[in-house]
């Protein structure tokens, strides 16, 4: 369906959205992983509303950006079949790992998380706007003028160098050159 043929609705105020939404879901609620037909459900929709109560979707990195930063002790501290140390150990050297990475993980998030996100959406707000409102039409302007410099530059190779290297075309298409050798000598 092309964009010309589309029918809009018309814009609702906030308070008609409201009204015509369905209520957010509770916070013990939690979106299924699977649809009915087998395949992945669509993100869930947030519902705006005065209350900090947000979905929180079943997988937090769905997309897998952050795959990468998946690391578990075991990946960390791995014993050839050579060198072993005792099981309880072993055992016990993962958990302090886990531990330590899980809760410095927890209280730094809970420390600077929001502060974070203050920043980044700071950082990508400007981006955001220096993209649009700077740099995009600083690079159409830039394309315009030089647009407008290559027809004046054209014009200019037209009118003036075009008959002058045609005149030393001329000039020189009559010229003969022929080369003659002699026993270690060129003559032009």
């Amino acid at each position: 369906m092309s964009e010309a043929s589309q029918t809009y609705e018309p814009i609702q105020t906030y308070q008609e959205y409201q009204d015509t939404s369905s209520p957010p879901p509770s916070s013990t609620q939690r979106p299924a992983l699977m649809s009915a037909d087998g395949g992945p459900t669509p993100t869930p929709h947030v519902q705006p509303n005065a209350s900090l109560d947000v979905a929180i979707p079943g997988e937090f990195d769905a997309r897998e950006i952050s795959s990468y930063m998946r690391v578990d002790g075991n990946e960390i501290f791995v014993e050839t079949d050579g060198v072993r140390s005792l099981p309880q150990v072993f055992s016990i050297t993962i958990l302090v790992y886990n531990q330590v990475k899980n809760w410095t993980y927890i209280i730094l998030t809970t420390l600077f998380s929001i502060l974070m996100a203050v920043v980044w959406g700071l950082l990508y707000a400007f981006v955001s706007f220096a993209m649009i409102w700077w740099v995009n039409p600083t690079i159409r302007l830039f394309y315009i003028m030089v647009k407008s410099f290559a027809k004046l530059w054209s014009t200019g190779v037209q009118a003036f160098f075009d008959p002058l290297y045609l005149s030393f075309a001329l000039i020189f298409s009559r010229a003969k050159v022929g080369v003659t050798m002699r026993k270690g000598t060129i003559t032009v």
